[in-house]
């Protein structure tokens, strides 16, 4: 009997071993599956943050495009010293949808429609406004004429 009493106490010995052994084997598991979710959760932490970036800058673009054009409209109004013809050469393009060319006028120092009535289509090339453009204000110009000619007679 001397000699199961040492084997039952290593039996025993062995099963408290393998006991704690288990128990630190899933409470590694545990971690090891505790620290993948935390990785997983700052992927998409890191997702959601580059998205929320990307749409701050759009957001961003957005207000400096708006901001330039205001400042663009502002110094086209301003130019002319305020409201009155100028304001109707504006007005007269952007319904043409052709405020882009209002600098090629101002360059040119045209500031009313009655100057404008009076350009040719050697005029607009030289002021280096594309074909498609040209084509479209010589039309409108066409339509202009009539009154030109009243304000001239004036």
């Amino acid at each position: 009997m001397r000699h199961e009493a040492p084997t039952l106490t290593l039996q025993i010995n062995h099963k408290k071993k393998k006991k704690r052994e288990d128990k630190e084997k899933g409470e590694r598991k545990e971690k090891e599956k505790l620290f993948v979710l935390k990785q997983e959760e700052m992927k998409e932490r890191e997702k959601a943050l580059v998205k929320e970036k990307r749409e701050l800058q759009v957001r961003k673009e957005e207000v400096e495009r708006k901001e330039r054009e205001r400042a663009a409209e502002e110094a086209t109004d301003s130019s002319g010293g305020g409201v009155g013809a100028d304001d109707e050469l504006g007005l007269w393009l952007k319904q043409l949808d052709l405020a882009r060319v209002r600098p090629n006028f101002e360059e040119e120092e045209i500031r009313t429609l009655e100057d404008v009535a009076l350009l040719t289509e050697d005029d607009l090339k030289d002021m280096n406004i594309k074909i498609g453009p040209r084509r479209k204000l010589l039309l409108a110009i066409r339509q202009l004429l009539p009154v030109a000619d009243c304000v001239l007679l004036e």
